[in-house]
C-alpha cells in the first residue's frame, strides 16, 4: 500500500464527472460549501500537528501530515475552480453540452428529430388509472 500509487478517494473525482449537469452557479455553491469544511478542516489539522509534533516522532504523525498535505491541495485547486467559475472563465450550458455531444456523435443538433432536441417537450407520464381495464 505504501509503494503502489492508486485512487484511494475516488469519490470526490467521480462527483466532479457529474458537475456538468449542474449550473455553473449551482456548482459554484457547492464548491463553496465544500471548500469551508475544507479550510474548517484544515485548520484543525494545522492546530493538532505542532501539539503532537513537540511530544511524539515524526513518523507517528506522517498520516495526519498527508492528510493537512491533501486538503491544502484540494482546497487550493477548489478555489481556483470557484475563481474561474466567479469570474465566468469557467461556464457551460445545456446547449453548448449538447452541441458537443452531438459532434462526438458525429451529427449536427439540425439533423435530429424534434423530439430528440433540447426544445423538445418532455414526454409526460402515463397515468396508472389510465389503463384500460378488461369490459
Amino acid at each position: 500500500m505504501l509503494a503502489a500509487p492508486r485512487r484511494e478517494f475516488p469519490q470526490f473525482p467521480a462527483a466532479l464527472s457529474f458537475a456538468m449537469l449542474l449550473t455553473p452557479q449551482a456548482a459554484e455553491a457547492a464548491l463553496a460549501r465544500r471548500a469551508e469544511v475544507l479550510r474548517g478542516r484544515l485548520t484543525e489539522l494545522e492546530e493538532e500537528l505542532p501539539r503532537h509534533s513537540a511530544r511524539l516522532p515524526r513518523v507517528v504523525l506522517l498520516d495526519d501530515e498527508y492528510r493537512r498535505a491533501v486538503t491544502a491541495a484540494e482546497l487550493a485547486w477548489i478555489d481556483g475552480v470557484l475563481a474561474d467559475l466567479r469570474t465566468g472563465v469557467l461556464t457551460w450550458s445545456r446547449e453548448q453540452l449538447a452541441s458537443v455531444a452531438m459532434e462526438d456523435l458525429g451529427l449536427l443538433a439540425t439533423d435530429l428529430p424534434p423530439e430528440y432536441t433540447l426544445d423538445a417537450e418532455p414526454a409526460r407520464p402515463a397515468r396508472p388509472d389510465a389503463r384500460r381495464r378488461p369490459g
